[in-house]
């Protein structure tokens, strides 16, 4: 496993890059949730898009998938929750069940949502984007795809490895801006053709089959 340096507030990331990506104007974030032991599928995905964002926001169940990932192949800051299939830490590493921080001047609420009946919806996630005052709320769980817009923006980016509910295997990129409460969500569905794998955006023509 790497030596990775995690701060205080649990980002893994330098002071300087965390302030960085507060204070910035704009920030791309890539999301994604749910591997589940295939460490491959996060390094392959974290290879191709790890240098074009400025963040990895994780949504648990794979923490040590994440950490597995070469730390050149990183962004400069890595956010990520505990999963309800993870443990309370990784060698030096502690795994937090919520964490907020801030992009762009936006604060981020991430959690992987088991703790908040996610199943049954999203009221308690609402409720605590009001508490916490995040404008963007980030969780998986449910491995489907899920894109909520109401006083907050909520995603769900799906799983990269056990997609349900007729969904296939997914993550996004969300940019926030400093400016704007709102935010540009892309999903990417994963699809492998003789043994190569591509990423396509998903749109959410697809969100009414899978009954959100």
């Amino acid at each position: 496993m790497n030596s990775f340096l995690q701060l205080d507030s649990f980002l893994i990331s330098s002071p300087d890059d965390a302030e960085k990506l507060k204070k910035s104007t704009q920030a791309k974030i890539l999301v994604f949730s749910d591997s589940h032991g295939n460490s491959q599928a996060v390094k392959r995905i974290v290879s191709y898009f790890g240098k074009s964002v400025d963040c990895i926001a994780f949504c648990g169940d794979g923490i040590s998938d994440l950490l597995s990932v070469e730390k050149a192949l990183l962004p400069p800051v890595v956010a990520f929750v505990r999963g309800n299939n993870d443990s309370y830490s990784y060698q030096d590493i502690k795994t937090p069940s919520e964490l907020i921080f801030e992009a762009a001047g936006r604060k981020i609420f991430l959690t992987h949502g088991h703790r908040f009946g996610v199943y049954s919806g999203i009221e308690r996630l609402e409720l605590e984007a009001k508490v916490t005052g995040a404008s963007l709320v980030l969780f998986g769980h449910t491995h489907v795809p899920q894109f909520e817009k109401k006083d907050a923006v909520f995603v769900n980016p799906g799983s990269i490895y056990l997609p349900r509910a007729h969904s296939e295997k997914s993550f996004a990129i969300v940019t926030v801006f400093a400016e704007k409460k709102d935010c540009d969500v892309t999903f990417y569905r994963i699809e492998n053709v003789s043994g190569t794998e591509y990423y396509r955006p998903y749109g959410p023509e697809y969100f009414s089959y899978w009954g959100w």
